[in-house]
């Protein structure tokens, strides 16, 4: 009677095979931190910054596999899942996660930036995913404000803004490659903007309409047009984030706003921060996404605090829809 092979014996087999090839390497020891980033990424966290079928694809398998060629792209999706893991997490992992977040991006911004002098067909999938998660991790990534200057979170999302713009650039460059590729070329439809306005938002931008030609009636180098773009740019954007919560809204916004607006926002000028305080109502509306988070009710707040007490009443109702029916008239 044959007596069965014991587990010895049995994997005594692939010590032959690696006998057999002397000169195969030892692989690399496994980086568990990645793995653990990367696995919870392909699972849930791709989610996040998704919004239909074509991007789900591309955001769960395309962009990965785009990544295992371009370090920096694969660091960036791992700083996005530390952040994503670290929002519910707490205490000691939760700093780790933040941690290990920020050393994944400082990295690929490093990377990032040596190649935006060359953007080309090898690198330009890689180069537009990169710039799209750069504005997610800047929205999701915990700011603290400065005591010291009491718009500095207005500024923040200044930079954002300039950040989603800075996308649009990338993609700018690369647009007929990206619109040929199999993979990515569904997912660069841009948003309906034909669509029937609910009546609150038709009253914020008649309320704004009147605002901006007043206003040009007082100021002689204020550009009406330019604020009438922005004013209807920003009513599309509110009735949108009434049904959905993809960030891709935030983002739609702030890419192709007139440069004229985004000077004067930098400048703080009054009515470019009154519309940006509807900005903050959209970000509201998409507080459902873990990204967005509570900057919606917190600049809205600065805001409010900053504009003359004769211009409070533009803010009514984005201050009554985020704060309450009480807060009009008052700071919250």
């Amino acid at each position: 009677m044959e007596h069965e092979a014991s587990s010895d014996t049995t994997f005594e087999f692939f010590g032959r095979l690696n006998n057999e090839n002397p000169a195969a390497a030892s692989p690399p020891d496994l980086n568990m931190v990645d793995l653990e980033l990367m696995m919870h990424w392909c699972s849930s966290a791709y989610r996040t910054v998704t919004r239909d079928e074509p991007s789900d694809y591309v955001w769960q398998q395309a962009i990965p596999r785009e990544a295992l060629s371009h370090s920096f792209l694969m660091r960036g999706i791992l700083a996005m899942s530390a952040l994503h893991l670290a929002v519910s997490s707490s205490g000691p992992q939760k700093a780790v996660y933040i941690s290990t977040a920020v050393a994944q991006q400082d990295q690929a911004l490093a990377l990032f930036r040596e190649m935006l002098g060359d953007i080309n067909p090898s690198n330009c999938k890689a180069m537009f995913a990169f710039s799209s998660l750069v504005v997610g991790f800047a929205f999701a990534f915990p700011i603290t404000p400065d005591p010291l200057r009491p718009l500095s979170l207005v500024d923040d999302l200044y930079r954002i803004i300039i950040l989603c713009r800075g996308t649009q650039q990338v993609l700018s460059t690369c647009h007929k490659q990206l619109e040929q590729d199999r993979d990515f070329g569904p997912y660069l439809k841009g948003i309906d903007e034909d669509m029937n306005f609910s009546e609150d938002v038709e009253w914020v931008l008649s309320s704004l309409h009147y605002t901006n030609e007043q206003t040009a009636s007082s100021d002689i180098d204020h550009d009406t047009e330019t604020y009438r773009e922005v004013i209807g740019r920003t009513g599309v954007a509110l009735e949108k984030a009434r049904h959905e919560s993809t960030i891709s809204i935030a983002g739609w916004w702030a890419i192709k706003l007139p440069s004229g607006y985004v000077e004067d926002l930098h400048e703080h000028k009054e009515f470019a921060l009154v519309i940006l305080a509807y900005y903050c109502l959209v970000l509201y509306r998409l507080r459902e996404n873990w990204l967005i988070q509570d900057w919606g009710p917190r600049v809205l707040t600065v805001i409010y605090d900053f504009v003359e007490v004769d211009h409070r009443h533009l803010l009514n109702l984005a201050m009554e829809e985020v704060f309450g029916s009480q807060s009009s008239g008052q700071i919250p």
